[in-house]
Order: C-alpha cells, then sequence, then structure tokens
C-alpha cells in the first residue's frame, strides 16, 4: 500500500457560484470524503459561504490525489449512478461561468520525509475538472516546519524534550535555563515522529557532542576584553598602592597634596 500523507488548508470557490453549482459540488465533496485517500471539506458550500477549511489523506502525496481527481470521480459513476448527471451538471455551469475550485494547503508524509505548501486551482474543460494552475513548495522536513504549519505534534515534540533533557540533566542541573537552546538544537536536527531515534547510544552521543558544540552558554574572552581586563588590574594596583602611602603620610601628618592630585588623576583614568 502507498505511504499515506496528511493535508490540510482551504478550498475556494472563485467566479460565478450559483445555488445549484453549490448544491451538486456538495454532492461530490460528500463523495470525496468516502474514498480512503480521503478529502473531508468542513461544510456545505453556498454563494454566501464560498471558502471552508478541508482535511485529506493523499496517497503519496495530496497532490497526486488531486492529479487524478477527474478520474476518480468517473470510477464512481458505476457505485453512485446520480454521480456522472450531477458531475456533467456542475462541470458544464463552471466552463460557462468561468468559475474555479481552489485547493491552498500543507502535505507532511513522514515515510519520505516531506513537506510541502501547495496551491492548486481547478477549471473545467469539457466535461472534465482540469489543473490549470499549480504550485508545490517543498521545505526541509524539520519539527521547526512541522510545528509552524500547524501539523500538530507539540505534545510528541514535548516528549522529545523531555527525553533530550533528561541526557543532558547530569552536566546541567538548570533544565529550564537551557530549555529554549535544546529546543532550537532539536527543532534543527530531529525528525518528525522520531522521539525514540534519540534514545540509542549512538544518537545520544551525538546530541551531547552538538550540545557542547552549539549550545554553551560560556564564551571565550575576546582580545579586546583581556587587555581591558589587564590596564584595569595595573590601574587598580597603583590606586591601592597610592592609598596606602596617602594614608601613611596622614597618619605621620606629612605634607601629601601631591599624593592626593595623583590618586584623583589614576582613579579618572581608571573610571573612563
Amino acid at each position: 500500500m502507498a505511504n499515506s500523507s496528511g493535508a490540510h488548508g482551504s478550498v475556494t470557490l472563485t467566479g460565478k457560484w450559483t445555488p445549484a453549482m453549490c448544491q451538486n459540488l456538495n454532492k461530490l465533496k460528500n463523495v470525496w470524503a468516502s474514498w480512503i485517500f480521503s478529502i473531508d471539506i468542513d461544510d456545505d458550500f453556498a454563494p454566501s459561504l464560498l471558502s471552508q477549511g478541508f482535511c485529506g489523506i493523499g496517497r503519496w502525496s495530496f497532490h497526486a490525489n488531486l492529479e487524478s481527481l477527474d478520474e476518480c470521480i468517473r470510477e464512481e459513476y458505476e457505485r453512485k449512478p446520480f454521480l456522472a448527471a450531477t458531475y456533467q451538471a456542475l462541470t458544464r455551469a463552471m466552463e460557462q461561468h468561468a468559475s474555479k475550485i481552489e485547493f491552498v494547503y500543507a502535505d507532511e508524509e513522514s515515510g519520505n520525509h516531506f513537506i510541502s505548501t501547495d496551491a492548486v486551482t481547478f477549471a473545467a474543460k469539457e466535461g472534465h475538472l482540469i489543473i490549470e494552475q499549480s504550485i508545490e513548495i517543498p521545505h526541509e522536513y524539520t519539527w521547526e516546519r512541522y510545528l509552524a504549519l500547524d501539523f500538530g505534534g507539540e505534545e510528541q515534540f514535548a516528549e522529545l524534550m523531555d527525553d533530550l533533557l533528561d541526557l543532558i540533566s547530569t552536566e546541567m542541573n538548570q533544565r529550564d535555563a537551557i530549555r529554549s537552546r535544546v529546543e532550537e538544537w532539536a527543532k534543527e536536527h530531529t525528525l518528525p515522529h522520531a522521539c525514540a531515534d534519540l534514545m540509542g547510544k549512538e544518537k545520544t552521543e551525538k546530541f551531547r557532542a552538538a550540545y557542547s558544540a552549539q549550545l554553551t552558554t560560556e564564551k571565550k574572552p575576546t582580545w579586546k576584553y583581556i587587555d581591558a581586563k589587564i590596564k584595569q588590574k595595573k590601574l587598580d594596583e597603583r590606586i591601592s598602592k597610592l592609598q596606602s602611602e596617602i594614608d601613611r603620610l596622614k597618619a605621620e601628618k606629612e605634607p601629601y597634596d601631591l599624593l592626593v592630585a595623583e590618586y584623583k588623576a589614576i582613579e579618572q583614568d581608571h573610571n573612563a
């Protein structure tokens, strides 16, 4: 059996749509919902309601379903005798009014590791629904794209996060402090649906190595920073030495104005 993809998005009717056309499309969509590789549209269409959400199951991909939509409808004629007249009436009216059906959706298939966002527009020609325009945009198969495109999986990703934090909890106890950085790593380097894959020894070591390389909170000091620290230390030592000398002269009641002036000059330099 072919791998199944999961799609969700919207179906929008453009151009002129009469009540009769909407009724015929609603009969058609009820047939689509009954298929194994289904197109399940949220609600009925009407001239005042020309856009609906939908979810679908793709055969390899949802785009493959749409490419064979006309063929699949015609294969239903024997089992559903009413369908031929309904389909013919719909396509005839769509061609007459230049009406279109637009699918815009995100599609995901875990077996082949693909995510895409697609837009497919159907027109009618000589009794057939044909694809007039098609746009497919593939995306990298990562948790980041998976979550951003609303495929769900939030609970599964939370479980993955717990697994990852458990792996490094002996090294860093402040889990909350590092969670955001581990999330960034997980979204970039792990696949959706693959929580258990990280629990083996090889995957564990790869994660720990990546964590050390990419998520460390330590920063190597720059030469500029080191130089400033050295200068500050030297100034601190001079100030401390002068302060001791001033304290000695004051105790002995000797003039110390020049030392005070030098002290203030060094302190200004220190604070600059």
